[in-house]
């Protein structure tokens, strides 16, 4: 089943320089799998920060909780 998209000249002509000798199907699928990368990258690093975040929360309450119990 084929389908159209409306886009602008000037983007398809843009999009055609780099799409180069390949079909839209393969440019479009290409493109989704480098965008679904740098998504899937984002998201790790987004992790990572987030789990490095509570990691030093962690550490504070416990810091907090020894110095309460000492006095």
């Amino acid at each position: 089943m084929q389908s159209t998209i409306t886009i602008s000249k000037e983007l398809k002509k843009e999009l055609e320089r780099y799409k180069g000798n390949k079909t839209w199907e393969e440019f479009l699928k290409e493109i989704m799998e480098i965008l679904m990368e740098i998504k899937k990258e984002r998201a790790k690093e987004k992790a990572k920060k987030l789990y490095e975040l509570v990691e030093i929360e962690e550490v504070e309450k416990g810091f907090r909780l020894r110095n309460y119990e000492s006095d």
